[in-house]
């Protein structure tokens, strides 16, 4: 019985609660300036974000776009010529980095080829290898040429080529 009128109690007091006065509220300052100063300031925002994320899905799509060994390079020049230097500088960049992994392969494959003895020279393998570091010295070259293209182009537009040096 004692529990229950303690918990009777309690529960009386938090319904009833302590009143505490409120102080009066202080009186808002007039909004309307300030509210169009900060519509007009988002609303730059938004047109500065919008405008930004615009040319990172260009500059995005530039480097996404597929390393082209079949055009020539004077059509590539010509694509190249309407590219902005962010893109030009995207698509350099992805050239040397595939510049890069075709070095990485031919470097494999030639270390393999001189691995193989000289009595199996001419076994089916070391023919296959041959054939492999035959069309990656190829491509290496077409990318170079390519890559140096996007380089000069970039450089003729006044872009910043620092980084994009071959190995």
């Amino acid at each position: 019985m004692k529990y229950v009128m303690i918990a009777m109690m309690i529960a009386c007091l938090a319904v009833a609660g302590c009143k505490k006065k409120e102080s009066p509220a202080v009186p808002a300052a007039p909004k309307a300036p300030a509210s169009s100063t900060v519509e007009k300031t988002v609303e730059q925002a938004v047109t500065v974000a919008q405008e930004t994320a615009e040319k990172a899905v260009e500059t995005v799509k530039a480097a996404a776009a597929k390393i082209n060994l079949e055009a020539s390079v004077e059509q590539l020049k010509a694509e190249a010529e309407k590219m902005d230097v962010a893109a030009l500088k995207a698509t350099a960049a992805t050239y040397l980095d595939e510049i890069k992994n075709v070095q990485t392969q031919l470097t494999g494959k030639m270390e393999k080829l001189s691995a193989i003895p000289l009595t199996q020279k001419m076994s089916a393998e070391a023919q296959a290898l041959g054939a492999d570091v035959k069309n990656l010295t190829g491509s290496l070259s077409a990318l170079k040429e390519r890559f140096s293209m996007y380089v000069d182009v970039l450089k003729a537009k006044g872009g910043d080529a620092a980084g994009l040096t071959l190995p």
